[in-house]
């Protein structure tokens, strides 16, 4: 691995000299983190079809919306602390977590899509 590269990096097992990957991979989990913060929202307006009924408070003095804006902020936070772990892991590892985090988006976008659903059902 140490002799063989890909794209603009010409070895795997050193971190990305460029900064490529890390910021990518940072803002791919940001994405991801938007994506399911606008759509799982307490707040927001749930279709007529959802018959899914959800707590608003999990107990008498914690609203739902605190625990939502909490696990938000906390996956947020997470998000941005994968930069700077990301430029100090081999190239290969960042990488995977790049190309993986990609593809999760990609998932939950698709998922998202009404003309996707309907092809699943």
């Amino acid at each position: 691995m140490s002799a063989e590269g890909c794209l603009w990096f010409p070895d795997l097992v050193i971190p990305d000299h460029t900064l490529v990957l890390p910021f990518l991979l940072g803002s791919l989990y940001l994405a991801n983190v938007a994506v399911h913060a606008n759509n799982h929202s307490p707040d927001s307006e749930r279709p007529r079809s959802a018959k899914v009924r959800e707590p608003k408070q999990i107990s008498r003095t914690f609203p739902m919306n605190v625990l939502f804006q909490l696990w938000t902020a906390g996956f947020t936070c997470v998000s941005l602390i994968m930069i700077p772990i990301s430029t100090m892991v081999p190239s290969a590892l960042a990488l995977y977590w790049t190309i993986s985090a990609g593809t999760g988006l990609a998932v939950t976008l698709a998922v998202m899509s009404p003309r996707i659903r309907n092809l699943c059902r």
